[in-house]
């Protein structure tokens, strides 16, 4: 992705994103997309458990959190689970956000 991308500043979170997302396809995992009032990256099937996790850079920066920590718990409420995962870069950390877990 780097070679055909024109913009001069390195998008390296839609590269970790994408890494994320062959990771997960190449382990024969059912990936699905969420939109409600916000957005989760991935819904990741595993029989029949269905986990929500966002992608992140760095989740420390600016708005980022809150706005990754909203579509996370949002997709939480929305599938009836209790835990949530954000999948950063070089950055490790447990938030409860409202009533969820997100790692």
């Amino acid at each position: 992705m780097s070679a055909v991308e024109f913009s001069i500043s390195k998008n390296r979170g839609k590269l970790l994103e994408n890494l994320v997302f062959l990771e997960y396809l190449k382990a024969g995992k059912a990936l699905f997309y969420f939109k409600g009032n916000h957005e989760c990256d991935f819904i990741v099937k595993d029989g029949n458990t269905m986990s929500p996790f966002q992608v992140s850079w760095d989740i420390l920066e600016g708005s980022t959190k809150e706005r990754e920590l909203r579509g996370l718990n949002e997709a939480c409420d929305y599938l009836g689970t209790k835990t949530g995962t954000i999948i950063c870069f070089d950055h490790e950390d447990t938030f409860t956000y409202p009533n969820n877990d997100l790692k």
